[in-house]
């Protein structure tokens, strides 16, 4: 699996930092913790749903958390990496994990509810993306998208330089022929691949009220990696890490955006 891109990674090859991306996944995901809180599980497409398919799943963290919780739900969870798929499997018998790639794979299950989870700003090909997770679904399904949005995001004074990365990362991604903030683009092609719009929320969640500081500090030290080791820009981690001990302590808001979009198959 060395040189094998994971499905939420397209165009890059992972080589030996699985680990690395490993990390930068679960350190989203406990993050996001509160987006599942608030809009997901309160949902009326949640709530009624009995088939629910996590694509770009990774390793498995978001349903691996959530299963017990919602143990009436039959879990699925699909990912290219198929390394990452055995590790998931490993961990339960109640989620089905599949190694698939969504650009070849024709589904054989019909499900209520489909989640993609920080997939959209790695995907290229959006109009793909869209016909895939119409074909999972029943008519009636939703289609959940939980991505980041940039123009919320605030770092704070303190760390310049990790702005700075962010920046390059974004001038990277779109040379690869993706975005930042890509999911916003499904908003326009949501009807032609059969969606409507059921709502969609852009919120900045802080720190400290929705997520804890000190986690965001460690998954902006890991997500420095990944723009370095993964993304190739030049970056001075150790002072982008001397900075972050600075702006740990600082008072300054902090926030994440994110993009929350709730398509529902006609």
């Amino acid at each position: 699996m060395a040189n094998q891109p994971a499905q939420n990674l397209p165009n890059i090859d992972l080589g030996d930092h699985q680990s690395l991306w490993k990390e930068h996944l679960e350190l989203q995901t406990k993050v996001l913790e509160s987006v599942d809180a608030k809009y997901i599980f309160p949902s009326k497409g949640w709530q009624s749903a009995r088939k629910v398919l996590d694509i770009g799943c990774g390793e498995g963290s978001h349903f691996l958390r959530i299963q017990s919780q919602y143990p009436d739900k039959s879990y699925t969870g699909i990912d290219v990496d198929k390394d990452a798929i055995s590790m998931a499997q490993a961990k339960t018998s109640e989620v089905l994990f599949l190694a698939k790639d969504l650009y070849s794979y024709t589904p054989t299950q019909e499900f209520d509810f489909a989640i993609a989870r920080l997939l959209i700003q790695h995907l290229p090909n959006l109009d793909n993306f869209l016909d895939f997770a119409q074909a999972c679904l029943n008519p009636g399904g939703t289609l959940l998208v939980v991505d980041g949005y940039e123009e919320l995001k605030r770092i704070g004074p303190k760390a310049p330089l990790l702005k700075a990365a962010y920046d390059e990362l974004a001038k990277a991604q779109k040379q690869r022929g993706t975005a930042r903030n890509g999911s916003l683009e499904l908003v326009n092609l949501a009807y032609k691949h059969g969606f409507q719009v059921e709502q969609e929320i852009i919120e900045a969640l802080y720190a400290e009220r929705d997520f804890s500081k000190q986690d965001l500090k460690h998954l902006y030290e890991v997500n420095s990696r990944v723009i370095k080791e993964l993304y190739g820009v030049p970056l001075d981690l150790n002072a982008i890490y001397a900075q972050l001990d600075d702006w740990v302590l600082d008072n300054a808001p902090v926030t994440v955006g994110v993009h929350i979009l709730t398509l529902q198959k006609i």
